[in-house]
């Protein structure tokens, strides 16, 4: 019973817009146009009057920031070595769009164990 009053009470949530959506932009391959599309796409909906923040996973390569034409101080791999907060962290960029940048060059943030 509880499983259905708490989709009830996301659906009416949603409708209120009091709940944003997320969108998630992925592939296997690189250099295929993830970053482009989502930048883009990120603009257009922003110009439609939506709230928009890209996070930029791509985790030693990220070139969202390159993109948009702003470098950010502070990346992704700075608030997970807890070095600044979440904040700190989302930079406003062209079309009132904001961003959180993984960083680029460094592979130390994710740590693989068999």
């Amino acid at each position: 019973m509880r499983d259905q009053a708490e989709k009830l009470r996301l659906k009416m949530l949603e409708s209120q817009g009091a709940l944003g959506r997320s969108i998630a932009v992925v592939s296997g391959k690189g250099g295929v146009g993830k970053s482009n599309f989502t930048t883009n796409f990120a603009i257009n909906l922003a110009k439609l009057g939506k709230k928009v923040v890209i996070l930029d996973m791509d985790l030693g390569m990220a070139n969202v920031h390159i993109l948009i034409g702003k470098q950010a101080p502070y990346h992704l791999k700075d608030y997970l070595e807890g070095r600044v907060s979440f904040t700190d962290i989302i930079f406003r960029g062209p079309e009132n769009i904001h961003y959180i940048s993984g960083g680029s060059g460094f592979s130390s943030v994710v740590e693989w164990s068999e």
